[in-house]
């Protein structure tokens, strides 16, 4: 039941007697169950979508799909095991990257595949820093997609948030283009 149906129910002109506020009020009842009945029926769906997932790929892909519907709170409390999952899955694959920047471009085999083409050392690392980037944003779309635009801001998602915010300005490639420039 839309409001509009809701605004059909009370006869035109308000209605300020206290019958026409129990109008009123049983009307504004009638629509909340509606609106809960069918927040039941969508959380149950997103449910059984995630469980139906074989891998974290397909979870990311539903989440996506439905990441709108992650505003009301009774969807959130049904899928927030789905996206404690997906979050230790993102979290590996930061850790994965930082340990990749770690062990640094000049001993990594993208360092050895540049040269074997002819790519100039400080181009490659550059190359190398974006791509890395570019993984690192993508990571953080799917966190956006599993808990929503303000993922940062959660409790869960602060410290990975941090953790990427760290690796971004770390590889910054416009930093080794400037040391380049320098030297």
């Amino acid at each position: 039941m839309s409001l509009t149906t809701v605004a059909r129910t009370i006869p035109h002109g308000l209605d300020m007697s206290a019958r026409g506020e129990t109008a009123f009020a049983s009307a504004l009842e009638g629509y909340d169950r509606k609106v809960d009945a069918i927040e039941e029926h969508l959380a149950r769906l997103l449910r059984d979508k995630l469980a139906a997932c074989k891998d974290a790929e397909d979870m990311f892909r539903v989440f996506a799909r439905f990441n709108p519907l992650l505003t009301c709170s009774r969807v959130c409390v049904a899928v927030k095991e789905f996206q404690l999952q997906l979050m230790n899955t993102v979290g590996q694959a930061v850790q994965k990257l930082q340990s990749k920047f770690t062990h640094n471009y000049e001993s990594s085999s993208a360092s050895t595949i540049a040269s074997i083409r002819g790519i100039p050392p400080v181009s490659g690392k550059i190359l190398w820093a974006k791509q890395m980037e570019r993984q690192v944003h993508a990571l953080m779309k799917r966190m956006s997609d599993v808990l929503g635009r303000e993922w940062g801001q959660q409790l869960e998602g602060r410290q990975l948030r941090r953790s990427c915010d760290e690796l971004l300005t770390k590889l910054d490639s416009r930093a080794y283009f400037r040391n380049w420039v320098s030297e």
